[in-house]
């Protein structure tokens, strides 16, 4: 229908410009050699004598100056509004509260106290009336980490996280979105790879989550543990006795 409506389109403009204009002129009263000043004349006077019509006239002068267009604005971009908390600790089992992620670390690592006083404080960036995120940084508002973000650095393996693997959190440098880790610094060794786009967050839950990213892009499942050393085959091997907890978080506004 679209090229019928074209072609008709085509052909209709084609036969108005192939019909001739026609002028039916009625014979003058006299003829003379004298230019005759009809500028006078209105288009009905012109007419009645056989005349076309008036020239149109333009309103305006050619010297006129151009009046210059205002240049376009671009869009403001959205302003993204803070937010600032701590990272409570839980207990993924009994859903009890352990404490909070601390702002003092060992060797590096960031352990959690039960201290409200000792907790870590964090910030991050949303789009104005986001309800959560994906892939965010966590700025340290008051830890002494020398890079400046909260991430996850590991230790063996390189840029893969091996089943029963471990990683530690630390303060990172920032890193790549959905990209596999990279040795951009950290405060437990700076030759071990690490993350810092990690972090997941839902505001109407609370519940944070992590993402890694391993070196084929693909995002392993992630147990978070609290002991005092070992890793996650200990933990499934020798279980709670031992003092192996496994842990979720929630961000607590301040």
């Amino acid at each position: 229908m679209r090229l019928f409506t074209f072609l008709f389109a085509i052909s209709l403009l084609v036969f108005s410009l192939s019909v001739p204009n026609v002028v039916v002129a009625s014979p003058t009263k006299e003829l003379s050699s004298r230019t005759e000043d009809l500028s006078h004349l209105t288009n009905a006077q012109r007419f009645a004598r056989g005349l076309g019509p008036k020239k149109p006239q333009s309103l305006g002068r050619s010297d006129s100056p151009t009046i210059p267009r205002a240049p376009t604005q671009p869009s403001p971009k959205p302003i993204p509004t803070k937010h600032h908390g701590r990272i409570k600790v839980w207990n993924k089992e009994t859903r009890r509260e352990l404490g909070y992620i601390s702002k003092n670390t060992d060797n590096g690592r960031y352990r959690y106290s039960s201290s409200k006083g000792n907790a870590l404080e964090v910030s991050f960036d949303l789009q104005r009336n986001a309800l959560g995120g994906s892939d965010l940084e966590f700025s340290l508002d008051n830890s002494g980490g020398r890079n400046g973000l909260l991430g996850l650095v590991v230790p063996v393996g390189g840029q893969t996280l091996a089943p029963n693997s471990q990683a530690y959190f630390t303060s990172v440098r920032s890193s790549s979105a959905n990209a596999p880790a990279q040795m951009v610094g950290n405060d437990i060794n700076p030759w071990y790879p690490s993350e810092s786009a990690i972090w997941n967050v839902n505001l109407l839950s609370q519940d944070l989550t992590l993402t890694w990213t391993q070196r084929d892009l693909s995002h392993p499942s992630l147990s978070f543990i609290s002991s005092s050393g070992g890793d996650l085959a200990a933990f499934n091997s020798a279980n709670a006795p031992r003092g192996y907890i496994l842990v979720t978080f929630t961000f607590e506004s301040i």
